[in-house]
């Protein structure tokens, strides 16, 4: 491989000799380019990337996600929101459903897990603080003490103005007598920032409890059925 570097000049030798005449002929080859400067020749101590004038990122290699054109930054709020999740369980007993549309916010329900989205115990409000689409689990672990009954469910929401009602997030789902049975009810929504929803929950007519219950053939108080459970997971 060629030398590329520059000898220090013969200051030892006299003006004309033939290591002067060679030391010129490197210097010229030195800094001698037909329309570029090589790399050899520049020392990048100090340098920095905002010294070149125009440095768009797309230009960039080996940028990892999506195609060109596709690659975004993004602010330390917006990567904390991709991945928000809430668990509330009440794992208590006995919790008696009204017989009329009432805003479920039982004193005894806990927030296991939070990222992104609060639970007001006292309110029955659930808030996001990031925007996106989010998928709601409500799971009742419910028995009828007699007779047929219905459970039902619909939310409000509220994107500044004040609650309003969801019109099509009515459920329902019947409960047999003295059979204990998971009551599912589901909904995939897109939420606003700082947007907020509350659930009504009541039966059909007396008396449906909720009950907190371990899974028959496991050791007691190691496997357990909560009374009620609610999640939500969503991204940006």
């Amino acid at each position: 491989m060629a030398d590329t570097t520059l000898p220090p000049p013969p200051i030892n030798d006299k003006p004309g000799s033939f290591t002067w005449l060679e030391w010129y002929r490197q210097l010229r080859n030195y800094v001698s380019t037909t329309g570029s400067v090589p790399w050899y020749v520049i020392n990048f101590a100090g340098s920095n990337i905002t010294d070149i004038a125009v440095r768009k990122h797309n230009d960039l290699q080996t940028i990892q996600g999506g195609t060109a054109g596709e690659h975004y930054h993004l602010s330390a709020t917006q990567y904390a929101g991709m991945s928000n999740e809430l668990d509330v369980e009440l794992q208590t007993s006995g919790t008696v459903l009204p017989i009329v549309p009432t805003l479920f916010s039982p004193a005894s329900a806990i927030v296991v897990n939070t990222s992104g989205i609060t639970y007001n115990i006292g309110t029955g409000e659930f808030t996001f603080v990031n925007g996106g689409v989010y998928t709601m689990s409500l799971t009742l672990n419910a028995s009828a003490s007699s007779g047929n009954r219905k459970v039902y469910f619909y939310a409000e929401l509220d994107t500044g103005s004040g609650f309003n009602i969801l019109r099509y997030s009515a459920r329902s789902k019947e409960v047999v007598p003295s059979v204990e049975d998971q009551v599912l009810f589901t909904a995939t929504l897109k939420m606003h920032v700082e947007a907020k929803t509350r659930h009504y929950i009541w039966a059909s007519n007396n008396t449906v409890t909720l009950n907190s219950t371990d899974v028959p053939g496991t050791t007691a108080g190691t496997v357990t059925l909560p009374a009620m459970r609610t999640q939500w997971t969503g991204s940006l």
